[in-house]
């Protein structure tokens, strides 16, 4: 199991920018990758290659009301970027919570690779 500490994610409705045709992360959404990337970076783990089971647990970090299904995107998307799954169609089973509130916001996320 890996478990990742990251810092309280983008929603879904901040995530992308469009110039032109093109549509490209925004600098919130690289940021928050780039903080995946940092936490990451030092662990020792392998690119998980079978299905696996995320688990997120995400603290608000005020009491403003908000879709618990906006910040799974780009927690999954930026696992996969950090090569902790090769897909993230690899996801087979997914938990989200919300939980207190803390100052500045928090996500935590474990990952399991399922038995095959």
């Amino acid at each position: 199991m890996l478990e990742l500490h990251l810092p309280y994610p983008p929603t879904v409705n901040s995530l992308w920018q469009k110039r032109g045709k093109r549509f490209f992360l925004s600098k919130r959404g690289q940021a928050f990758r780039a903080a995946v990337f940092a936490v990451t970076g030092g662990m020792m783990y392998q690119t998980m290659t079978g299905r696996v089971r995320v688990e997120i647990e995400v603290y608000p970090p005020d009491r403003l009301k908000r879709d618990i299904d906006n910040v799974i995107k780009i927690i999954l998307d930026s696992l996969q970027s950090a090569k902790v799954y090769a897909d993230d169609a690899q996801v087979w089973e997914l938990s989200v919570k919300r939980m207190s509130q803390v100052a500045g916001g928090l996500a935590v996320v474990r990952v399991w690779e399922l038995k095959p």
